[in-house]
Order: structure tokens, then C-alpha cells, then sequence
């Protein structure tokens, strides 16, 4: 389990580096707070531990992707672009999106699952 978490936010952090946008560049006026992030962010691991868990290929993984993504979105009630904005602001201040994903691994190994 750990491995895949760590998988996955070494995936998350280099998507944001290629979109990084400059550090002085200002919050998207829809931001996810960061608290929230954190609770969209670990929902997003967790479908994607799942899909995994499937086994799928193919077109079955990417629908399975896009409707777990789909479904942890209407959940938190964003928008993928909402997100996706979101996303590069973090990344472009490294120190909160470490702060944000030690939240996340420390909440995940103690949790239950």
C-alpha cells in the first residue's frame, strides 16, 4: 500500500511540475483551500488504489479512471478544472504540497482500510 502511495504521488508531483506556472503567478479565484485539497487529494489515491486493485486494461482502465475521478469530484464538489488549477498552484509552492501530501500519507496509515 505504501508503495503505491508513493507511486502515485510521484506521478501527481511531476504532472504539476509540467505545469508549474510561475511562482509569483496568484490563486486561481476558485482555489481549493488547502485543507480541503488534502481530503480531494487522498480520495483520488484511494480510486486510484482501486482501480488498480482491478486489474483492468485498456478502454475498461480509462473508464474506470474517469468515472472514479468523475465521482470523487462530484463528491467534493469541484470541477476537473477547478482542480487541475488547483493542482499547478500547489505545485508551484512545493513546500505546501509536501506539507499537504505528509497530511495525506500520515492520514492514510493511520486509517483503517
Amino acid at each position: 500500500m505504501k508503495f503505491i502511495v508513493l507511486a502515485i504521488i510521484s506521478l501527481v508531483l511531476g504532472f504539476g511540475a509540467c505545469n508549474t506556472p510561475p511562482k509569483s503567478a496568484p490563486a486561481p479565484k476558485d482555489l481549493i483551500a488547502e485543507k480541503d485539497m488534502v481530503s480531494v487529494l487522498k480520495d483520488l489515491h484511494l480510486a486510484e488504489a482501486a482501480v488498480l486493485h482491478q486489474r483492468l486494461a485498456g478502454d475498461s482502465l480509462t473508464k474506470t479512471y474517469r468515472l472514479y475521478y468523475k465521482q470523487v469530484f462530484a463528491i467534493h464538489h469541484i470541477t476537473t478544472a477547478q482542480f487541475k488549477q488547483s493542482l499547478s498552484y500547489y505545485a508551484a509552492k512545493p513546500e505546501k504540497l509536501e506539507k499537504m501530501y505528509n497530511t495525506i500519507i500520515n492520514e492514510l496509515n493511520g486509517a483503517d482500510l
